[in-house]
């Protein structure tokens, strides 16, 4: 009901922002955005493009010329608007009117840089509200390009039999378009490119569009100034080589006869340092005259078609070479921002010449033609890896052309230096052997030259994976790595000296060993039962904490006295579940003797994190995964029910309340599949009524029934799921009795009351459901 009440203030509270803004006279500008947009001049694909730049320094003469392409829209007033804003901004030489010209139709942003991050700008509801420009932001300056790009977003969305979006419909306000706008530095290595988003979102429609400046070609900003101000002396690809002291790549470019390709335009060329030479010098032989064409490749391997600054650069691009290999970009958010072309650190960006640039890696860059499956089996080290991962169904993903992962690859040594233990788990259990596969998948390229000391990601698994270097000594997960950076056409893959085992591997008894179930283990012992777990697999234990066995009832004690080893087998259930797997009211099957354990999910809002209880007890830590299933620790042991709610009920002090309830012809609820929670009046609550108040209650057959049913209902409460009540919540559930619901509450000292009758004994447990003992009989006029 709050949650409703909610939806709609805030559907009024958008409408009233709707509202005004249609009031104030810009309803359908932005419907007419892309046609204006388009009028500016022809879109082109990307921004990696940028041949045009060696020959045209400026671009804002295209962009000022293009504003006479504005087609009509129909509305003269509107397109005479428009069309002045232009013809002030080429009118004159003042950069920042055409600035505010591109502001006026939304084709650049007007946040602040936000370090890559897109936000909501509150002047993307309120156009009219728009600050003006900055006049000194360096994209004003002199010598500034402009590249446009439109993306359309819907290209990938099903559309139902009337054209409507049938898969998508954030951001349409009720009915209403939006458009959001943000503007960043392209990436942490350029500050010499800024680009702009506008997105446009309404029913059937969702388009960005993306304004980038940089300096033009030839020009760099001086001092982080204002504009592009310095001239940038250059000449030739071959002579820049000289100039950059690139002696060794020039002279192997010169003896394979490439130095012709570099005298064209538009070239890219990622050059090694020539102390790079030096160290592939002394770790490979094929700088040699034996293998010429071999060697030839390499060097066709570092230069490709196209001029690609770093502000073109995107993580995981792919850049082919002229040796029809591939060369792959990665940003690394690391504290010195690490730029890498196919894992070799580029330390020197956009060396200018006068027919393309030239970026310094540190590494001599192999040619990449396989992936990730075929440069395992080239390799000659990973035939078990390789069973192991088609065993696991897991082959496919070193397959996948469009992916970029990195496999921590143990060797075939490493895997006969198994344990025979491991060994044997991992040979019986193909769950587990999958975990442990997919520990040494990484869902992006990690490369060693971004590990300085240390270095942190997740796995596929979403496990955290750390690597440390040392003097030179680099390890994952403290496995040495004896040969990093092995790329492939999909990614990479560093040689590990052992496998990494991950705590998910171990078994049940160890895992409870290692959490400090001391208490259990204990018992496990004593009676035996851990040859039972070792037989066990795809199980779910719950386990009681040392302290629940510190703290355990009379009842419990005399069940672990006279059948431990039943109370062992009732906290086992299969299939391994994790706590997200978890639903209201999901029945699990124990191991012992066909008992059913029943899980609870008690929403707490606004009160913090969802209660999870089995038989309603309360889960205190979850999800300690093994080989052979999984552990969820339990604040209390779990007593096993000796019967339905009904029976239950005979053995305690409930004679009077199970006398109404047969009197009221309700004892078919009680002993029903369930689930059923019987809020329960003692003997002595009976005897506490006012004599007029009995003869009232059990002269009445209709009263006596509406009466019972307000201490019955038809779900499982746990008392673990009555939380304190907070100023403006509390919590209320539906009886039986269909015209009340009734307040459940927990006092600051932890008693629980439900409509003024306290709770004695909470969660006593039936096969069918849940017994409360309370010290009141619960009339209407108990919470009126």
């Amino acid at each position: 009901m709050v949650t409703l009440i909610f939806l709609r203030l805030s559907k009024l509270f958008w409408l009233l922002i709707l509202g005004c803004n249609a009031q104030f006279g810009q309803p359908d500008f932005w419907d007419r955005f892309p046609d204006i947009w388009r009028g500016l001049g022809n879109i082109r694909p990307g921004f990696a493009n940028q041949a045009h730049d060696i020959q045209r320094q400026s671009r804002f003469d295209e962009w000022k010329n293009s504003s006479r392409k504005i087609p009509d829209t129909g509305s003269q007033s509107f397109y005479d608007t428009i069309h002045n804003l232009f013809s002030s901004a080429h009118d004159t030489t003042t950069d920042g009117n055409l600035r505010n010209a591109m502001i006026s139709l939304g084709a650049i942003g007007t946040m602040q840089p936000q370090a890559g991050r897109g936000q909501f700008s509150f002047s993307s509801l309120f156009p009219e509200f728009r600050a003006p420009a900055a006049s000194r932001d360096w994209w004003n300056g002199p010598n500034v390009c402009v590249e446009r790009k439109e993306e359309n977003l819907l290209a990938n969305i099903t559309l139902d039999k009337s054209g409507a979006d049938s898969t998508n419909r954030d951001g349409d306000f009720f009915g209403h378009s939006m458009h959001i706008n943000s503007c960043s530095h392209s990436n942490a290595h350029d500050n010499d490119a800024y680009t702009c988003a506008t997105e446009i979102k309404k029913p059937n429609f969702h388009r960005k569009y993306l304004v980038k400046y940089h300096c033009c070609y030839g020009f760099i900003r001086e001092n982080k100034g204002y504009g592009c101000t310095k001239t940038i002396p250059m000449t030739n690809l071959m002579e820049t080589l000289d100039n950059l002291k690139l002696t060794q790549f020039k002279k192997f470019v010169q003896d394979f006869g490439l130095h012709t390709y570099l005298e064209g335009s538009n070239i890219t060329v990622f050059a090694p340092t020539n102390e790079a030479f030096d160290d592939y010098s002394s770790m490979s032989n094929e700088i040699t005259s034996s293998k010429p064409n071999d060697f030839r490749t390499v060097i066709q391997s570092h230069i490709a078609s196209g001029l690609i600054r770093s502000s073109d650069f995107i993580d995981e691009e792919i850049i082919n070479t002229l040796s029809q290999s591939a060369i792959r970009i990665n940003l690394f958010a690391t504290p010195d921002h690490v730029l890498t072309a196919d894992c070799a650190r580029v330390v020197s960006l956009n060396n200018l010449a006068k027919n393309g640039v030239v970026h310094i890696v540190d590494k001599v860059i192999q040619p990449v033609l396989m992936n990730l499956e075929a440069a395992l089996r080239a390799d000659g080290r990973f035939n078990t890896l390789l069973q192991l991962l088609s065993d696991a169904g897991l082959l496919d993903l070193l397959r996948d052309a469009k992916g970029h992962m990195t496999i921590l690859a143990p060797t075939d040594d490493a895997f006969r230096l198994l344990e025979r233990n491991v060994r044997n788990r991992l040979s019986e259990d193909s769950a587990c052997l999958k975990r442990v596969l997919q520990n040494h998948i990484l869902p992006n390229v990690i490369c060693s030259a971004v590990i300085e000391r240390t270095a942190m990601t997740t796995n596929i698994i979403n496990k955290v994976i750390r690597f440390d270097r040392d003097i030179g000594h680099l390890t994952a997960q403290n496995q040495t790595i004896i040969s990093p950076d092995n790329m492939a056409t999909n990614g990479m893959y560093h040689v590990l000296d052992g496998l990494i085992i991950p705590e998910e591997a171990r078994n049940l008894q160890q895992i409870a060993a290692d959490a400090g179930l001391d208490a259990y283990m204990a018992l496990v012992k004593e009676t035996g039962f851990g040859s039972t777990l070792d037989q066990m697999h795809n199980v779910t234990l719950f386990v009681p904490s040392d302290r629940a066995f510190h703290r355990q009832s009379q009842d419990t004690q005399q069940q672990l006295a006279s059948a431990a080893v039943d109370v062992l087998k009732y906290h086992a259930v299969q299939p391994a579940v994790l706590l997200s797997n978890f639903k209201d009211n999901l029945e699990m099957q124990s191991a012992f003797d066909g008992n059913k354990l029943r899980m609870n999910v008690y929403e707490t809002f606004p009160f913090g994190r969802n209660v999870i209880t089995v038989n309603c007890v309360k889960i205190s830590v979850a999800n300690l995964r093994g080989c052979d299933g999984t552990i969820h620790v339990l604040e209390k042991i779990l007593t096993m029910p000796s019967g339905n709610v009904l029976d239950t009920l005979l053995k305690g002090n409930f004679s009077k309340f199970l006398g109404a309830v047969e009197s009221a012809s309700l004892t078919s609820v009680l002993t029903a599949r369930g689930p059923v929670t019987a809020f329960a009046p003692t003997n002595s609550a009976f005897d506490a009524l006012q004599p007029d108040e009995q003869q009232q209650l059990f002269s009445n057959t209709t009263l006596l029934k509406s009466v019972i049913q307000l201490h019955l209902f038809p779900r499982q409460i746990c008392c673990a799921g009555i939380m304190e009540d907070s100023m403006f919540f509390g919590q209320y559930s539906r009886s039986l009795n269909p015209t009340y619901s009734l307040p459940l509450h927990r006092t600051r000292y932890g008693q629980i009351k439900i409509a003024g009758s306290n709770v004695q004994k909470c969660d006593i447990i039936a096969s069918n459901g849940i017994i409360h003992s309370i010290d009141k009989v619960i009339f209407p006029k108990n919470f009126l």
